[in-house]
């Protein structure tokens, strides 16, 4: 039984820690802070305030600075454009 149960352990911790996972992982947090952010820039930016970073910033373990620059990358490469 105890063979069994260490095997089926292992295989756990080996699979978490392969670097697919971890990929997962980061692309997850990235997706939590742009989804966060997309509630409150550019229409609600009132609301955003140091409780609401300080929340993502736990979540994802992020610097404040990263947040930013991650919500940067993503406004200039994947948003749409409006010239109006």
């Amino acid at each position: 039984f105890f063979a069994t149960f260490a095997y089926a352990n292992f295989k756990v911790v080996r699979k978490m820690l392969s670097p697919r996972a971890k990929k997962r992982r980061q692309v997850n947090k990235n997706l939590t802070v742009i989804e966060t952010l997309n509630e409150y820039l550019p229409g609600n930016r009132a609301a955003l305030n140091g409780q609401a970073l300080e929340k993502i910033r736990y979540v994802t373990t992020f610097s404040y600075d990263l947040i930013f620059r991650k919500y940067l990358r993503y406004l200039l490469n994947e948003r749409k454009f409006d010239a109006d």
